[in-house]
């Protein structure tokens, strides 16, 4: 698993950037998203897309840290 990890890591972080648009951000979305790989790696497919279940996680990062933040924004406006 750390093999296809390691392998994966540049197009993920392409990924993160494109995401963010920001390159310190998308280094901490790819560190998350690297935790949470090898936390559910016990969820992965064999012999399936590894490629597309890390950006899957890491897309359900984002959006999840998107949502977080503009309820934070939103909060704190009223």
């Amino acid at each position: 698993m750390a093999r296809k990890t390691k392998k994966s890591r540049e197009k993920l972080y392409q990924f993160a950037y494109r995401l963010t648009t920001n390159a310190d951000a998308a280094r901490d979305l790819l560190q998350e998203t690297s935790l949470a790989i090898l936390d559910n790696e016990e969820l992965y497919t064999p012999n399936t897309n590894f490629s597309a279940w890390c950006h899957t996680i890491m897309r359900n990062l984002f959006a999840n840290q998107y949502r977080r933040t503009m309820r934070e924004r939103a909060y704190c406006d009223t």
